[in-house]
């Protein structure tokens, strides 16, 4: 019986197959978390800001900060090799050590404002929406739970 199964398109004469995903980098470039959101939280706390908005939201950018920091080598390196990679090794570490001794330390962030601009925008977001869902919800909670008087 003939299958049901499609072959795959052929590929033009000279074209090369796209590189596997690298999933040992994921953790790199992970969205802004909540254990960075509760580190800059409570350290605001510490500081004598009250749980609102301003805390909520400084937190939030601080998330979104060090996920930006995290992640601008991963993804400077990552564009490069896709866009020259025998030029740079055709490997992420090689790619990094490339970076990093043509162009320095600053080399390996270029584009870093970028990224956070991306990422600062959700962290806040998703943050604070979850902050005031979570309370609202709190709030229903404690209604729901108040014993009725008769």
């Amino acid at each position: 019986p003939p299958s049901s199964r499609r072959a795959p398109p052929a590929r033009p004469p000279g074209a090369t197959a796209p590189p596997p995903p690298d999933h040992r980098l994921s953790p790199a470039r992970a969205p802004p978390d909540a254990r960075r959101y509760d580190f800059f939280k409570l350290r605001l706390l510490k500081l004598g800001l009250s749980d609102g908005l301003l805390c909520q939201t400084l937190a939030s950018f601080g998330a979104g900060f060090v996920a930006a920091a995290a992640s601008t080598p991963v993804d400077r390196a990552k564009t490069l090799l896709m866009t020259r990679g025998a030029e740079y090794g055709g490997n992420m570490v090689s790619c990094l050590l490339k970076i990093a001794q043509d162009d320095g330390l600053a080399g390996l962030y270029r584009g870093f404002l970028a990224t956070w601009m991306r990422i600062g925008p959700w962290a806040f977001l998703f943050f604070v929406c979850f902050e005031q869902f979570r309370n609202a919800l709190n709030g229903l909670q404690a209604l729901l739970e108040k014993p009725k008087a008769k």
